[in-house]
């Protein structure tokens, strides 16, 4: 279970705020600071301030305020006072704090006032009712989820923004329009009302645990992390965490289908600070942590580095890195709390770095923090593309493994480190067991170095609405694998089906070590075992040989004579071109096994016979059930390749990029929202009355507009035998012909009424021809009752955190072996074959670019 995400907080108090240039500020000579979840509701952030502010029963907080960052046109930046009233707006504040990653800190500033024992009752907060709050969230996750907002920083505010929630203009200047300032005037006097002398004094005391001692004296630090955690402290914020129900971050109740939609270069829409006409003496800054990095964004663009001479709670210095050259600057923290840039001396005369392609202070960390926005929003966002971010923003061409580094970095700072999610998966899969009934986890482990630890080897996980709704579905499981991205290796294996409208349905999932003969016994076994005992199912894979002995092993369970493992037609097609290398024999033997009929399939066999016998005698050596749809006697369901399984890859895709208990709980969240989803579709369309799937309508819409060209001739009216023939030209990648019906043995000639259990052209023209409804025909499992019934189960919720059951048996530990080799640019885990069709490309010298040769070999290299 990755940590929650702490923000920093510091208040003022006993102050005042003002508008300078366009832009609000907080001034106080007292401020406090402290962490806080950003799960926290407004109640529990009214109680943290109280607590810092020794507040005790004399004082309550009135009013917060919040220094909201606000963007306008294409890069301005500007802070307006925002008044925090509900946890809505707590919310709020939290999410567009995550969208400016320049500011470390949340500026609040609280106004507050005396209590009269006479009317106590009348200004303290109401005791926060807990029991109403836990129903909140419960509805909430049993109804459907909502993103979390996110402001658009590209818009000004609403009109009804600034009335409810914006400080009014009348708090910042003396002569405010006389309609709003009636309305507004006691909150302004309220707001700007000094606190009495005596409390002054009784909240002078001050906190040790806000006190930082040390100095540290030499090379810079990564990043203003290390002055963040000396300045708020390293406690995380534990009163939070008493909601009852979990609630995951907003990736995991996201499904996005659009999987072939290309990633753009993304511009950063809010710069850290106004650093691009320069640092000059007499910039102020919040916090050191915003002084540092504006000195050092600054630098990064001049192409120029520094090294750190002083650097301590009061102070900043650096000077130039050259020798020769004489810049240096001091930066120090005044009275009022800001960091102020106060001396500058000289000019950086030393030579500029331009010519180079990376920066010293350029480093991961700083990287991960710059692309942390992109990742909340996409997992899977490509190294390359955050190369292009950084050239963008940074106009430096960073390493791909720099780049590599730093988005495992920032995934580290999302979900906590991938050591950790392996210590805390047998918590999670506890957790399941004891919220989820009948959900089946399946934990493998290997014996490690010491005896309280032991070291994950697989893990087989399935919920009982998926194997429930899987009744319903389609008799077919299509299983495929996909690799696992980030620090560890390994291997996501996936099993998937298709309901009655043609929609994906997950079954199971597995992580194991790889495709190895081993790992598809386990997958294979626990599948049949757990999830699909049924009779008469098809299993749709490559022809990987771990999956054919592994469906062979009688251990397993898949030796039942009514189910049957068959092909995918376009590994089978890869195959054949790895052997024969010819791209229009490969396409005549795709149409070979997409035929729906026997002549059809002699049809395409014959002429690649006339082409090449040993093409013939290599297919012949694959039985013809498995890879023809002609011979497989309706068990494929139409479906030839293994699209639905990796299509579910695709849609994984985010997910294989995080630590291992973050992806099994994307993995549920993901099914919840899918259930939803679809559980809301399928009930609507059933109380409209359609009795059919979409899906299964618009074939049958099809098919009766073929069916009016058509001619019957009845045979046998008691048999039920008819003869049809075509009399208009279809295009369906066969000539018109006459063919054979037998609607007793729901046969036809054409191969289609067999092929997708569903009436073909032909039969609803026999049936218009004899009076007979031809809806009788149509499987069951395209009827909208069934779809219904598909997703008519329901996920039950898991509760917060510190509700879950304790683990306390051995620690589990990754598997040295899988984890990634440190050295070098990491390898890309997509292995292109023949199936990508890729025009190849003469390799060239890097020198002359001339091909035949290298750069060790150019004759051009003295």
């Amino acid at each position: 279970m990755a940590p929650a995400q702490q923000k920093n907080v510091l208040v003022y108090y006993n102050g005042q705020c003002f508008r300078q240039n366009n832009s609000v500020f907080f001034q106080s000579n007292t401020t406090r600071g402290f962490r806080i979840n950003t799960r926290s509701n407004f109640a529990h952030l009214k109680e943290r301030i109280s607590e810092k502010l020794n507040l005790g029963n004399n004082k309550v907080i009135s009013e917060i305020y919040w220094r909201q960052p606000v963007v306008f046109g294409n890069s301005n930046e500007r802070f307006e006072s925002y008044k925090v009233v509900d946890n809505d707006d707590v919310e709020y504040m939290f999410a567009t704090h995550c969208q400016f990653e320049a500011l470390v800190s949340i500026e609040l500033y609280v106004t507050l006032e005396d209590v009269h024992p006479t009317d106590q009752h009348q200004i303290e907060a109401p005791p926060f009712d807990y029991t109403q709050y836990y129903s909140m969230l419960s509805q909430d996750c049993e109804s459907q989820p909502s993103s979390s907002y996110l402001p658009d920083l590209n818009t000004q505010p609403s009109s009804s923004y600034h009335q409810s929630h914006q400080l009014e203009a009348s708090q910042f200047h003396p002569q405010p329009s006389s309609s709003y300032h009636q309305s507004h005037q006691h909150e302004a006097s309220q707001f700007y009302s000094q606190p009495s002398s005596s409390y002054h004094q009784e909240g002078e005391e001050e906190d040790e645990d806000d006190i930082v001692n040390g100095v540290i004296v030499g090379e810079e630090s990564e990043n203003e992390e290390e002055y963040v955690a000396q300045a708020f402290g390293d406690v995380e914020d534990e009163d939070v965490d008493d909601h009852p129900m979990y609630n995951p971050p907003p990736h995991m109740l996201t499904l996005d289908a659009s999987i072939d939609e290309r990633t753009e270069v993304l511009r950063s829409m809010n710069p850290r600070l106004p650093v691009d006409q320069g640092i000059e003496v007499g910039m102020q800054f919040h916090t050191k942590a915003d002084c540092v990095s504006a000195i050092r964004t600054y630098h990064i663009k001049q192409s120029r580095d520094y090294k750190v001479k002083q650097s301590d709670k009061e102070r900043y210095v650096i000077q130039c890195k050259q020798p020769t050259c004489k810049f240096s600057l001091r930066a120090s923290e005044r009275t009022n709390g800001r960091w102020v840039i106060g001396v500058i001396k000289n000019e950086h005369t030393c030579i500029s770095l331009g010519l180079t392609q990376d920066h010293h202070k350029l480093n991961s960390t700083m990287i991960s923090e710059s692309i942390a926005s992109l990742l909340h929003k996409d997992l899977s966002i490509k190294v390359k593309t955050i190369i292009a971010h950084i050239r963008d923003k940074f106009n430096y061409t960073v390493t791909y493994r720099k780049a590599w580094i730093a988005k495992n970095k920032a995934i580290e700072n999302m979900f906590g480190s991938w050591v950790d999610s392996y210590h805390a998966l047998p918590q999670w899969l506890m957790t399941m067991q004891h919220y989820l009934p009948n959900v089946v986890t399946i934990l493998e482990t290997l014996p490690a170095d010491t005896p309280d630890d032991v070291t994950f080897h697989r893990l087989f996980w399935s919920f009982e609405p998926l194997i429930k709704g899987f009744a319903y579905c389609k008799p077919i499981v299509q299983v495929d694998g996909t690799w696992l991205y980030g620090k560890y290796k390994g291997t996501l294996l996936l099993a998937v089906a298709q309901d009655g409208n043609d929609h994906i349905f997950p079954v199971a999932f597995a992580i194991v070590e790889g495709e190895t003969k081993e790992a598809w016994n386990f997958f294979l076994k626990n599948l049949r075992t757990y999830v699909t005992p049924q009779q008469h199912l098809c299993v749709i894979s490559d022809r990987h040989p771990s999956i054919k002995s592994a469906y062979d092993n009688p251990a397993n369970g898949w030796n039942d004579p009514t189910c049957r493992h068959v092909y995918c037609i376009r590994h089978i097609a890869q195959n054949f071109m790895r052997k024969f290398n010819n791209k229009k024999l490969r396409k005549l033997v795709v149409n070979m096994g997409f035929a729906v009929n026997q002549p059809l399939h002699r049809y395409y066999r014959s002429k690649i016979a006339a082409q090449n016998t040993n093409a013939i005698g290599w297919l012949d050596n694959i039985p013809i059930a498995k890879w023809t749809q002609a011979f497989d006697e309706g068990r494929r369901w139409g479906h030839m390749t293994t699209n639905l399984a990796e299509s579910m890859n695709n849609v994984f895709k985010g997910i294989r990029n995080e630590p291992i208990t973050a992806l099994v709980q994307s993995t549920f969240y993901k099914c919840v929202v899918l259930f939803q989803r679809r559980a809301t579709e399928s009930a609507a369309v059933l109380q409209s009355g359609q009795q059919y799937s979409e899906a299964c309508q618009k074939r049958i819409k099809e098919a009766m507009h073929k069916a009016n060209s058509h001619q019957v001739i009845a045979f046998d009216r008691l048999n039920q035998t008819f003869r049809v023939m075509e009399t208009v030209n279809h295009n369906e990648g066969r000539p018109m012909g006459r063919f054979l019906l037998k609607l007793g043995e729901s046969c036809c000639d054409c191969g289609e009424f067999q092929a997708l259990h569903l009436p073909c052209s032909h039969v609803i023209a026999a049936c218009s021809h004899a009076a007979q409804a031809y809806q009788v025909h149509i499987h069951d499992v395209y009827k909208a009752a069934s779809v219904f019934c598909v997703y008519n189960n329901t996920f039950p919720g898991i509760q917060d955190q510190s509700y879950w059951p304790q683990y306390y048996g051995r620690r589990l530990c990754p598997d040295p072996a899988m984890k990634r080799c440190k050295r070098g640019r990491p390898k890309s885990t997509r292995i292109r074959t023949e199936m990508d069709d890729e025009i190849e490309t003469l390799n060239k010298c890097a020198l002359c670019r001339v091909p035949g040769h290298d750069r060790r070999n150019c004759p051009n290299s003295n």
